[in-house]
Parts: structure tokens; sequence; C-alpha cells
């Protein structure tokens, strides 16, 4: 009933009023935020708050990393500066034994946290993704930190338990690694902001970035982009792009994929993406880089617990020539009743509008399928996002009659058999 008087409304109301609408409502909280931040010297505040929560703790956890239940209430709560002018300032750091634990099970040490965190550089600033959360980078480039909104709140601590649990048994996840979790509170207002590691080694240059939700409105940027710009599905359809990587290594991607869109699904979360960044190699790097990775993928040795960050930091293409960098980016957003009434929406306004590029692209089977527009439910989308990683982003079967692949993998085997020196632990 209410999706049936949402169409009925929604005939009367433009795709561009619509959007013009949700831009200003979930536009409230943003502004408030960036105002906040404007007016307070947050960055410096919130890394202060940080570096005294974290100094508070210590790793209790004895080489032998686990979750029961009772960390899970554990959050450190710290007033930075009772006596101010502006009243009290207050700092949480949500879960603060379980985010300890997960930088363990990541390899990050505490040291090493706490120095990439004296630093940030420059302020935050907005993202290109249309939820609107802020970024700023530390200055070593090792960590990013992101604004979080009330809803998304609510569905990192229901999920978190499980979270961590999943990410414990699922080394090689390619979900956000959520290493810090933390709230800075004045008179004036709040900031909430999780800490991730940064996708991208530091100094390294992308040719070529990618959005990718398996939607197909709205979802060409059009126009010839400038360095460094996102692309989306449709720019990526159009241009032809595919990955080609080992069977071992695509297997395992296509595998973690579907693991980690079924625990989001689990969670009642849709709209998550890809983030796919290339970047193209020179022959010198390609060599000393190929040889390093033999070294470590044959002496058990690994920088990373994923296998998905081994090869400069990233995972390469069948010809070394290409080093793919991804991860599932936008895991808190949960199926509510402004998505529910967005679908609606969208379901009514977008079936008249088709595909931007239906007639150069043949993509008439995979819509047919599946729900052009973003705002599904998550079944629906976890079945559309999969399909089209399976369809459009890596595309082996249908290249491997050429020969190439095959001919690439059996020299590699060759190489493989080679008499490698495995060099002590700590030497990397």
């Amino acid at each position: 009933m209410f999706t049936a008087l949402l169409c009925v409304i929604a005939g009367g109301i433009l795709p561009g009023t619509y959007r013009r609408i949700r831009r200003r409502f979930s536009g409230n909280e943003v502004c408030k935020s960036q105002a906040f931040i404007r007016e307070k010297d947050v960055s410096k505040m919130l890394l202060a708050g940080i570096r005294r929560s974290l100094g508070h703790q210590c790793n209790s956890t004895n080489g032998q990393i686990n979750f029961d239940e009772t960390i899970f209430n554990l959050h450190d709560h710290t007033v930075l500066d009772s006596r101010g002018s502006e009243g009290a300032i207050k700092f949480t750091n949500w879960f603060a034994e379980v985010t300890l634990r997960l930088r363990t099970l990541f390899g990050i040490s505490e040291a090493s946290f706490l120095a990439s965190l004296s630093r940030v550089q420059g302020e935050f600033a907005i993202g290109e993704g249309k939820g609107g959360s802020l970024f700023v980078t530390t200055q070593d480039s090792r960590f990013i930190l992101k604004t979080v909104k009330k809803s998304e709140r609510v569905s990192l601590h229901a999920m978190m338990y499980d979270y961590a649990t999943y990410v414990n048994a699922h080394p090689s996840t390619l979900l956000p690694w959520f290493m810090g979790y933390y709230t800075l509170t004045t008179d004036d207002g709040e900031l909430t902001v999780v800490v991730m590691p940064n996708l991208l080694p530091p100094k390294l240059k992308i040719q070529a970035r990618y959005d990718l939700k398996g939607s197909l409105v709205n979802r060409l940027v059009g126009k010839a982009p400038e360095d460094g710009d996102t692309l989306k599905d449709l720019d990526w359809l159009n241009r032809k792009q595919t990955i080609a990587l080992t069977r071992e290594d695509e297997g395992a991607v296509l595998q973690q994929l579907q693991f980690d869109s079924a625990f989001l699904t689990r969670h009642n979360i849709m709209d998550q993406s890809l983030l796919l960044c290339i970047h193209r190699t020179s022959w010198v790097r390609r060599i000393t880089a190929f040889v390093h990775w033999i070294r470590i993928r044959f002496c058990k040795q690994r920088h990373s617990p994923s296998r998905f960050h081994s090869f400069q930091g990233g995972i390469p293409n069948i010809s070394y020539k290409e080093v793919y960098y991804f991860g599932i980016i936008d895991v808190l957003q949960s199926y509510n009743y402004r998505k529910k009434a967005e679908n609606a929406l969208k379901s009514f306004t977008s079936g008249a509008r088709g595909i931007v590029t239906e007639e150069e692209i043949d993509l008439q089977d995979f819509a047919a399928k599946h729900s052009r527009h973003s705002a599904v439910a998550p079944e629906a989308y976890e079945a559309r996002f999969l399909a089209f990683m399976r369809e459009h982003v890596f595309l082996r079967e249908s290249r491997i009659n050429s020969g190439e692949i095959e001919a690439t993998e059996k020299t590699l085997d060759k190489s493989y058999t080679m008499n490698w020196h495995c060099p002590r632990s700590d030497n990397f």
C-alpha cells in the first residue's frame, strides 16, 4: 500500500525534481559537519583524542586474536578539556578493545598507527560519492578518516560483532578494514569518523579509477574525465574494460566478492561499490615486483594477511603490465524506509528513461534480469552486483580460447620451478 501510494505521487514528480529534493534533505547533515569542522580545529582535537585514548590501551592479545562478546561493550570515554570557554570537549573511542584487536589482526602496530595519526593532509573535504561523507588522509597517506552519519552509526553498531568475527575468519576480505571508530563532541556539535587503511600505496600514479555497482542508471561520467576522476559502470562498459587475472587469482576474487556480498546482505546492507584502481607498471618495476612476489608466494611469507595486497600492494594481471587495487566501499547503508521509498520512486520513473547507452552496448539481457537503478533490496542488489562482476568485469572465459592467457600461464609455470632463494622474514 505504501509503495503504491509513492508510485502515484511519483507520477507528478520529475526525476530531476526528485534528485533536487533528495540532495537538499540528505545534505543537511553534511552541511552541519562542514560548518562544525570550519568553526573548530576539529582535526587537531580529533587526533589529540585518538592519541590520548590509544595511550590508555595495551595489547593484551598475547599472540592469539579472538573476539569474545564481552569486549564489544568496552567503549573509552575521555574528556579532553572540561575548563574551556566553549564547554567540555569529549572524545569516545567506540569498541576500543575490538578495534585494537582488528589492528593486530591486520598487522598494524600501535606505534605505527599513532605515528600515522599524528598529522593529516589538509582539512576534511567532501568525497565524490552521493552520500556526502567527508574525508581526510594522514600525512603519510597510510590511513583515511571518513565521517559517519547517524544512520551509518546504527548500521556499524549493529554489525560490529559479526564484522569482527567475519574478518577474523576471512583475512582476505575486500570489506573495509575498520581500524578505529571515534566521536568528538562539543557543546556546538559532534563529529564521528572511522579510520581505514588507504587502498592505494603512497605516491602511486593511478591511470584509471572506477566505482562499480552493477547499476545502469545515472552511472556515466559522460565527458572525457581528467586524471584522478572516478568513473562509473557505463564508463567501464563504453571503454570495453576487462580484468585478466590468472585462474587462481580470479577464482579467489570472485569467491571473496561472493562471501563479502552475502555478509552485507545478511545485515540488510545495500548500495556498496567495488572501487577499482588500475596502475600500469614500467618493465623495471614489473620484473622487480614479480621476483619479489614469487619469493613471497613460495616462501609462504606476506606483508599482509590478504592475498590481494601481495604484489606492489595490489594484485597483478596475467601479463604483469597492470596492477589492480580494489575493495568494497560504502558498506554502512541499510535498506531503510528512505531507500525503500527511493526504490519505489525510481522503479516508477526510470522505466521510461532506459539505459543511457543501450544502443551502443549489448546490455539487454543484463538489464532484463536485474533492476537498473541502484536503490533495490539487499538480495536483489547482491545478485546484480555479482552478476555484473562475472559478466562485465572478469571476462576470462570469453578470452581463454585466444590462447594468450594459456601461453602466458605456461611461461609463468616454468618460472615457478626455478630455485628461488627464500629470504628471512626480517628482510621484508
